[in-house]
């Protein structure tokens, strides 16, 4: 979580605050606000990361490794937050996936962006503003696939929301960057130019494939092409055989993706 440097430590009180009214404990149980992780891989690897942060000299501010007190098995993991994480640490470019919050502060909305745009991970991001405009704004220079909004009155703004209350977000970017998936779009609908046919040889046929398959991201100057070169090589065929020519078509395309997934080809 970015905040703005002059209120970092007002961030790290509401979030220890937040963090400890968590019950973890039985799913079961109505009281309980967090249950276990889902495995012993699971859990090992959020120690590791929570041992690193400590190690590599962030603030510990609530939680830490190991199980909460009252429970001496199970994989339950204590709610953790850390500030005055910088980039660069792991606990910062890792995707941590347990109740594990690294607080970071920027200096201004340049920085901000820099720092969030600096990850290889990038399927969602959120953006907090009292001036949805503003928020927007913002919105439009994040590399991430998909990006909802808090506005004033703390009402979620998502991107393909059609309540009325949630419409002020409707025109904010959506898409997949850059692992978790691959495109990058407005939400609202908007026409797509049909990707160039293959011309120059194997290369710019596998470009082309590319380009079919992820809705003609492959044209663009973000796409990393050696990745999609790479994937289109390995699922080229089954990609061809089951979206032929309807690469405008979302629904193909995911259909595509998942046959070559499937195939283990990516």
């Amino acid at each position: 979580m970015l905040v703005p440097a002059r209120r970092h430590d007002e961030a790290l009180t509401i979030a220890k605050k937040a963090a400890e009214a968590h019950k973890v404990g039985d799913p079961r149980s109505e009281d309980t606000k967090l249950g276990p992780v889902v495995s012993n891989i699971q859990f090992d690897k959020i120690q590791r990361l929570i041992e690193a942060g400590i190690a590599e000299g962030a603030t510990l501010v609530t939680g830490g490794p190991g199980r909460p007190e009252h429970l001496n098995r199970g994989y339950y993991v204590r709610p953790t937050v850390f500030g005055h994480v910088t980039p660069g640490m792991t606990i910062e470019k890792e995707e941590i996936f347990g109740p594990v919050l690294s607080v970071i502060s920027y200096d201004d909305e340049d920085d901000a962006v820099k720092i969030a745009n600096d990850t290889v991970y990038g399927l969602a991001a959120y953006v907090q503003s009292g001036d949805i405009d503003h928020a927007r704004k913002v919105a439009g220079r994040l590399r991430a696939g998909q990006v909802s909004s808090t506005i004033r009155s703390g009402t979620p703004s998502r991107p393909s929301a059609a309540t009325s209350s949630q419409a002020t977000a409707a025109n904010m970017p959506t898409g997949r960057s850059p692992i978790p998936g691959i495109s990058r779009e407005p939400s609202a609908p908007a026409p797509r130019p049909s990707p160039p046919p293959a011309r120059g040889g194997p290369m710019a046929a596998q470009r082309c494939s590319a380009a079919k398959l992820f809705g003609g991201f492959a044209d663009r100057d973000q796409a990393p092409l050696d990745l999609l070169k790479m994937q289109a090589h390995r699922c080229r065929r089954a990609a061809e055989v089951t979206l032929g020519d309807r690469f405008d078509d979302p629904f193909m395309i995911g259909k595509a993706v998942m046959v070559c997934r499937r195939a283990g080809a990516f």
